[in-house]
């Protein structure tokens, strides 16, 4: 009965995510363990995942992007589109947003412009505005941004050797 109580409350000062999280957490008898400071910590955490995907899923919606799923991860290099590294690279960086540079993409059709464009677009949406992203491009990580590395999973790169 308390617990249901909780989360009516939790649920209307807007807290979904640490709602959500109690009512998952407390019938798990793996976080009975935790004393209260620990608990609390993780419903905190659990709500700040929540507005972060929340915030990103509105972010994207709002772009409209024609490829939402599109990730600088997934291009494929192999195709014959002439698309060096080095320049994704470059814009995978974010500097171009800061500076307010536009980028043109040419070449024929079918190639890919548009699914490119779509993935520098999802990027920045994870990246957040105003936030530049410094990509290794040699290990496919973002380099000042620990917790937009989580967006780059492995399975992206099948026949890739990091």
């Amino acid at each position: 009965m308390l617990n249901e109580t909780t989360i009516s409350t939790l649920n209307a000062l807007k807290l979904f995510g640490m709602a959500k999280s109690l009512a998952e957490r407390v019938t798990d008898p793996k976080y009975a363990e935790l004393d209260h400071a620990e608990f609390v910590g993780l419903l905190v955490q659990d709500e700040k995942t929540h507005r972060e995907n929340q915030r990103l899923r509105r972010l994207l919606k709002n772009a409209r992007l024609r490829f939402p799923n599109a990730c600088l991860e997934d291009i494929n290099y192999r195709h014959q589109r002439e698309l060096p590294k080095a320049v994704i690279n470059e814009l995978a960086s974010t500097a171009w947003i800061e500076a307010h540079r536009n980028v043109l993409f040419t070449g024929p059709t079918g190639i890919g412009k548009s699914w490119i464009a779509c993935a520098l677009g999802n990027l920045a949406a994870r990246a957040g505005a105003g936030t530049t992203v410094e990509w290794d491009g040699a290990k496919g990580r973002c380099t000042n941004l620990p917790e937009l590395n989580q967006y780059i999973r492995r399975a992206y790169r099948r026949g890739w050797k990091i």
